[in-house]
C-alpha cells in the first residue's frame, strides 16, 4: 500500500494562498488534502469573506502572492463577475473563496 503525499509545489502554493487570504482577513481559512479522493487536484484551499468586495480583494491578494512567491499564474478562474464564490485553479491546488 502506498502513502499519498501532495507534491511540494502544491503545498507551497496552498501555504502562500492561505497566508494571503489570512492577511486580508478571510475567515475559516482551511487547506484540505483531497488527493486521495479526487483525481483532478491535490489540495483545496477554502476561505470565507464577509462580502462580495472582500471576496474579490482576497482573490486578488492570493493570485498576486502566488505569482510573486512561486511564479505561477492560475490556469483558470470562475465566479469573478458574480463575486459570491470565486474558484481559482492552479491545477494541483484549487482555491475557493466564498461570500
Amino acid at each position: 500500500m502506498s502513502t499519498y503525499t501532495p507534491q511540494s509545489d502544491a503545498l507551497r502554493i496552498a501555504k502562500v494562498a492561505a497566508q494571503a487570504a489570512d492577511e486580508k482577513q478571510a475567515t475559516d481559512v482551511t487547506v484540505l488534502d483531497v488527493g486521495e479522493i479526487l483525481a483532478i487536484t491535490d489540495l483545496f484551499v477554502v476561505a470565507s469573506a464577509g462580502n462580495k468586495r472582500q471576496v474579490r480583494t482576497i482573490c486578488d491578494a492570493i493570485t498576486d502572492a502566488v505569482r510573486r512567491e512561486t511564479g505561477r499564474s492560475p490556469l483558470s478562474s470562475e465566479g469573478v463577475t458574480e463575486q459570491q464564490w470565486i474558484l481559482i485553479d492552479y491545477g494541483s491546488v484549487v482555491i475557493h473563496v466564498f461570500d
